[in-house]
């Protein structure tokens, strides 16, 4: 039986309640990690990426913008794209600097794009504001 433990582990009742309930192993997870000094797992997402810029080309649009903040590091942005000015974003690459281009697009169309970060945990981060570009 673990040391962390409702009611209804040992009788027919509601307690602690479903919510409550569903909770107990990451509760155990953390408490036993505490215990043996191990540092609690990193469940923080990183930062929305400031500053996001769009130079646009004949068929690329280049994209910069600032580094994202996080507790223990950021591994990886998203860049995500649409044409025009509504519609879905798509995931169209992933890197790990701060820049990346985005190709073989239709000449004088205008597209939105925004950036996630991932930090080295796993969290993914909010999106970016968006921006916009028109290619030449």
């Amino acid at each position: 039986t673990p040391n962390i433990a409702g009611h209804r582990d040992y009788a027919a009742t509601e307690c602690p309640g479903d919510a409550f309930h569903a909770t107990l192993p990451a509760l155990r997870a953390a408490t036993a990690a505490r215990v043996s000094g191990a540092p609690p797992p990193d469940t923080t997402a990183p930062a929305a990426p400031t500053g996001l810029k769009a130079m646009p080309g004949r068929t690329v649009v280049s994209l910069s913008w600032n580094a994202a903040t996080d507790n223990v590091g950021v591994a990886r942005y998203q860049v995500f794209r649409r044409k025009g000015s509504t519609g879905s974003f798509t995931q169209v690459g992933t890197t790990t600097g701060r820049t990346f281009t985005s190709g073989s697009l239709a000449r004088r169309t205008t597209y939105w794009f925004k950036v996630r970060a991932v930090d080295t945990s796993g969290n993914i981060g909010l999106l970016s504001p968006g921006v916009s570009a028109r290619t030449l």
